[in-house]
């Protein structure tokens, strides 16, 4: 039986000998561009994530994002929301972000205030300032937040139906959701204003359709009429990026219910839903809801409320300052033509082919 034993061994030990052999002269050689020096300007591929570059393109755009592989001089770079291969001979010149908002700040300095963790994924040009008021303000405490800025959400109603949307300018710009105006002309917007000694509500029916975006479902309004009291106006954060977990509250009308606060956390920053990015948050949403502000517990707005699964709890959803910005930059593209019938309208999509 020992003899056995030590012959079984030995021949254990041959057959791992053979099968490390093996495995050697089929072992896959390193590819040759690991080897490869890179530039100073553009990270190594597989860097970490928080290594992230700003590509400046001829035409004058300029896409951030991690770059994932340069191959002969063809950039991959992932910018969050897809990632994207561009052509070298497209490339003006590559820049490595110490600050994220470089990129920004760089292409657009004198629109750029305060200090951002993430810039928007894709600039062509800024929003006017007056439209894109930025602030990087300090936590505090919920009551305090809300004192401050739900003046600056308003109440919108139509013909069809009521929503709710805030102030971003000094002017009386309102963002809201496009489908509480779609097909509506007729529309009013009241707004609170409180005092010391009373509290008012104030109808304005003089409101102008500035511009509309039925796939981002976002419209922008501005108010006509002449006020004696400046308007209180809500800010943009300086961040785009929302991180799971986070506080947030809601401000809005559900039901009619005016100045309604709703508080939950962030339940996902990047829930892909019919084509788009959204930020899913468990702060309840209801009708009425739609179009009015998501705060951070900084009392900056970081995101629109547009929607939510009616039956299920605690699941709504905000529409990210990536899209609010494109939007805005872009305000004179979407703008509002009543006698375009493309301006406004958002159109059945055609039935499925059933035979090929």
């Amino acid at each position: 039986m020992k003899s056995i034993f030590f012959s079984g061994r030995r021949y254990l030990a041959r057959l791992a000998c053979l099968i490390f052999v093996l495995c050697l002269a089929f072992l896959p050689a390193a590819p040759a561009h690991c080897a490869e020096p890179q530039d100073s300007a553009t990270p190594a591929a597989g860097a970490s994530g928080s290594v992230r570059s700003a590509v400046f393109l001829k035409d004058g755009n300029v896409i951030s994002g991690e770059i994932l592989k340069n191959k002969n001089g063809n950039i991959i770079i992932d910018n969050l929301f897809q990632v994207v291969t561009i052509p070298s001979d497209k490339i003006e010149r590559i820049e490595k972000l110490n600050n994220i908002s470089e990129a920004f700040s760089a292409k657009n300095p004198q629109y750029f205030t305060g200090t951002a963790d993430t810039a928007p994924v894709f600039m062509k040009t800024a929003p006017p300032p007056r439209l894109f008021n930025l602030t990087s303000a300090r936590p505090a405490p919920i009551e305090n937040l809300v004192e401050r800025y739900e003046d600056g959400v308003v109440q919108i109603k139509t013909p069809s139906g009521s929503g709710s949307g805030f102030i971003i300018s000094d002017e009386g710009h309102i963002l809201t959701n496009c489908h509480v105006i779609e097909n509506e002309t007729e529309i009013s917007v009241t707004i609170f204003e409180k005092t010391r000694q009373e509290f008012n509500q104030v109808k304005l029916d003089n409101i102008k359709i500035i511009a509309l975006n039925p796939f981002y479902d976002l419209a922008l309004l501005k108010i006509e009429d002449k006020l004696n009291k400046p308007f209180v106006k809500c800010y943009f954060a300086a961040t785009s990026h929302a991180k799971k977990g986070e506080t947030v509250f809601a401000i809005g009308n559900p039901y009619g219910l005016t100045r309604s606060i709703s508080q939950g956390i962030i339940a996902d920053s990047e829930r892909y839903v019919s084509g788009l990015i959204y930020i899913q948050t468990t702060a309840p949403i209801n009708a009425g809801n739609s179009g009015g502000p998501l705060f951070n517990m900084n009392g900056e707005v970081i995101g629109v409320i547009n929607m939510a699964y009616f039956l299920a709890d605690g699941i709504g959803f905000g529409i990210p300052l990536n899209y609010v910005y494109d939007f805005l930059a872009n305000v004179e593209a979407y703008s509002f033509n009543k006698d375009n019938p493309n301006s406004g309208y958002m159109y059945n999509k055609p039935p499925r082919r059933t035979s090929f």
